[in-house]
This record gives C-alpha cells, sequence and structure tokens, in this order.
C-alpha cells in the first residue's frame, strides 16, 4: 500500500485498453491530458447504466454518476475534450436522433388535426442525451424511461460552453435545481405545478455530466450559495490555467486497433444494458461490480483527510474530500469493469483511486477553498493557508494558549474548543486531573 501511495503518476499502461487511446494519443498539458482521460471514463459510464456498486460509507449500492468541469480561456484548446466525446457517444446520438424524429412526426401529425380528440398520444421515447432543457422536459424523459423499462437509465450532459447553460435565468435555476440530485442516484426529484406545460412526476434524475467553459461561466453555475450547498464537491474540475505562448495541444485520431476496441467495449455496454429482440429492447439486469478490495485504500485515504484536518481546522478540506474519493471510487470501478474486473488489473486501479482523489481534492480546494473558507466568516485574505495546529501545540499547553494562538492566526478559523474536542476524541491529547484546561500531548501524530 505505502509503494502505491508514492506512485502518483499515471501513464497509459495504467488504464484499459478501451481508454488508454484518450491518453497516449494526446499531446499537450498534462491537465488536458488528464481531463480527456477522464471525460472518457465518464462517457463510458454513461453507457453503462446498468452497472452498481458499494461504496464502503454508503447503505445502497450506487450508479456510476461523475461530473466533470473543465476550465480555461478561449483557445486553450477544450474543444478536444468536445472531440473525445463525440467519438464515444455516436452510438447514443444516433438514437437519440432516431427517437426524437419519432416525438417530432407525432407532432407534425397532431398539427394537421383539428379536434383534441383525434390527436394521437405522444410516444414514449428514450433521450439520454441533454444539453439545454427545461425541468418539465428533464423530469418527463426520465419519467419516460421508467414508463418504458420499468428503470431510469440516467442522461449525459454535455455542453462545450458552460455559459450556454447558465444564458437565461431559467436555464440556470433548472439546471441548478437537478444538479444535485442527479449525483445520487436514490434521490428522488418532484416539482408539481398547475400550469398546462408542466409535467408532474416523481422521478429519479441521474446524469453524467462533462462541462466545458470559462471562469465567468464557472462563477456563475456555482454560486456562493451552491458551493455551500455542495455543488462544488460534486464535481471534478479541472482549471486549465491561462498559460501564454504554450504550444498548441493535438489528439491525434484514434488507429485502426485503437478504433476498434473502443467500438467492441460500447458494443460490450450497450448489451449489458439491453437485450435485443427484433424492435423490442429489455433491460438487463442489474450488475454489481465488486470493488470490496479497494475498500481498505479507500478507507486508508480517508482516515489521512481526517488526521490533516484535524491538525488544521480546515472546513473547506472537511466538506470536498468525502465527495472526491466518491467521484475517484466511481471512476476507478468503470475503469475495472472495462478491465474485465480481473485480478490481475486491481494493482493498477488501486494506483488510479490514490491519483485520482488526490487530486480531485487539490483542484476542488485550489478552486473553491477560500472562497469556502471566506463564505463561512474567515478572513479571506488568509483563508488559503492550512495551518497544522497540532504541530504548533508545544507538549503541553492551555486552553488560553490555543486561543490566543488562533487569533493572532486568522486563517485558522476553527474555535479552540473544537480543535480540543476532536483532539481529546482521537486520543491525542489528555487534560491535567489536577489543574482545568491543561492539557498534555499523547505523541506526536504521524499521517
Amino acid at each position: 500500500m505505502e509503494e502505491i501511495k508514492n506512485k502518483l503518476e499515471l501513464t497509459a499502461g495504467d488504464f484499459p485498453p478501451a481508454v488508454a487511446p484518450f491518453y497516449e494519443n494526446f499531446e499537450g498539458t498534462g491537465a488536458l491530458r488528464m481531463a480527456s482521460t477522464i471525460a472518457s471514463v465518464i462517457a463510458y459510464q454513461a453507457m453503462a447504466p446498468r452497472l452498481r456498486v458499494k461504496y464502503p460509507y454508503d447503505y445502497d449500492l450506487s450508479m456510476l454518476l461523475s461530473n466533470l468541469l473543465v476550465i480555461g480561456p478561449s483557445g486553450c484548446g477544450k474543444s478536444i475534450i468536445r472531440n473525445v466525446v463525440n467519438i464515444l457517444i455516436n452510438d447514443l446520438l444516433k438514437d437519440d436522433i432516431q427517437q426524437r424524429r419519432l416525438q417530432r412526426a407525432c407532432a407534425d401529425a397532431n398539427k394537421r388535426k383539428g379536434s383534441a380528440s383525434d390527436k394521437d398520444e405522444e410516444p414514449l421515447v428514450c433521450i439520454r442525451l441533454l444539453q439545454n432543457f427545461t425541468l418539465p422536459i428533464i423530469t418527463q424523459y426520465a419519467d419516460y424511461q421508467y414508463r418504458l423499462f420499468g428503470d431510469y437509465l440516467g442522461f449525459f450532459l454535455f455542453a462545450d460552453e458552460l455559459a450556454t447553460l447558465c444564458e437565461t435565468k431559467r436555464h440556470k435555476t433548472d439546471l441548478q435545481a437537478v444538479a444535485r440530485t442527479a449525483f445520487s442516484y436514490n434521490e428522488l426529484f418532484c416539482k408539481d405545478t398547475l400550469y398546462k406545460d408542466g409535467y408532474n412526476a416523481l422521478t429519479n434524475i441521474v446524469w453524467n455530466s462533462v462541462l466545458l467553459g470559462q471562469e465567468a461561466s464557472l462563477r456563475e453555475y456555482i454560486p456562493k450559495k451552491g458551493l455551500l450547498c455542495g455543488d462544488a464537491s460534486r464535481h471534478i474540475i479541472i482549471n486549465l490555467g491561462g498559460s501564454l505562448g504554450d504550444d498548441a495541444p493535438i489528439f491525434h485520431p484514434l488507429t485502426e486497433e485503437q478504433q476498434k476496441e473502443v467500438d467492441d467495449t460500447i458494443q460490450k455496454l450497450k448489451n449489458e444494458t439491453f437485450q435485443v429482440t427484433g424492435d423490442t429492447r429489455i433491460l438487463q439486469p442489474i450488475h454489481e461490480v465488486d470493488m470490496s478490495w479497494l475498500n481498505e485504500d479507500v478507507n486508508h485515504w480517508c482516515n489521512k483527510q481526517r488526521i490533516e484536518i484535524t491538525r488544521t481546522g480546515s472546513r473547506a478540506h472537511n466538506s470536498f474530500y468525502v465527495r472526491a474519493s466518491v467521484s475517484a471510487f466511481r471512476l476507478c470501478t468503470m475503469l475495472f469493469h472495462l478491465w474485465d474486473e480481473q485480478v490481475e488489473y486491481q494493482e493498477k486501479v488501486r494506483k488510479c483511486y490514490w491519483y485520482f482523489a488526490q487530486n480531485i481534492l487539490d483542484s476542488q480546494l485550489a478552486q473553491w477553498g477560500e472562497e469556502y473558507e471566506s463564505a463561512l466568516g474567515k478572513d479571506k485574505e488568509a483563508a488559503s493557508e492550512r495551518i497544522d495546529v497540532f504541530s504548533q501545540v508545544p507538549e503541553s499547553f492551555s486552553r488560553d494558549w490555543l486561543k490566543s494562538f488562533i487569533q493572532e492566526h486568522p486563517a485558522i478559523g476553527t474555535a479552540a474548543r473544537q480543535f480540543i474536542y476532536n483532539w481529546k476524541k482521537k486520543h491525542w491529547i489528555f487534560e491535567d486531573p489536577e489543574e482545568k484546561d491543561k492539557y498534555y500531548k499523547m505523541y506526536d501524530v504521524k499521517a
């Protein structure tokens, strides 16, 4: 395990053959290469709605749902992500086009019929791809999925310009209304309305998403309120920065062999989703991917974060690390399934978990950590500084000494009583039995 912890650089060989091309065919910055790779994994997740996994800290099985935000200025190469996504969702797109034509044909036919009693009932269609939408539409599409197949398939939300999703107040409000429940399979959504164009149904709206945009649109998509409500922690963010004079990134076309591997994988995932007989499609049974062998790594990584949080009192760290681990776990579940769940690839997947979890967390804290702490009342300029308070505490100290230390370092923010409570709970300190509010360190805690 210690060996894996220290190997936090990935190569194309760490990914299954269906994912590796989106890493190795890329020339450019490491951030954009990793964005390309993660986008490909999320696209595969969208094509695998019958997969479930048991995250070690969850009660229910989880669907493989992940959200990627790629943020960067115009001309930085984000369009490569669109190319990657288009390669993978081509079959979904063709199916969606055919389903939308059925819907359009019915609407056109009904326009020619004068009497309401003569109009045909709108066909149940299975729409999987989303860009702009309204709440009635996405509620209707989710309900249609359940009425057609007896379960939800989820959606794939893709936008090559985040600002387009937020271009009107209604679009932004509708998007934010369901974005929180879309991360978890068991959170039902319902918004009852009385207006005639509404669609009232209790549905399970879930999606995988890849959204590209710039800093200004990101601030509009996830405002301060959304940040505090967990909107940011539900997203894997890769910020490409704005370096001047970099070489233009290049994504080389897939070779014939690589394309065959990708096509075979897509067909395999389709077969795992539907049993097709003529024009009839029936959902395949749920398949649970056994990832219990990764639980020790999840516990180990999360415990490392809890130790650091106890040392620093960082509320942003405490908020973000939980879902950083969940997102990494879901990505790795997809990778393991693409490795055909073979035991000999577990070490590669374990390495990916440590890499993804840490890098997702670091990126979230770099993007939102200061703003999160500031929103909770910390000094804005000092909020980005994380101080290891426990290491600064002497072998013996009083509550008043700790209060004074915290006052001298406004970046800490957390109250002295909270530190003392946490440290006593973890048996890092003990109180002097004869002198109230005087404490001694038990030992120097190592991560």
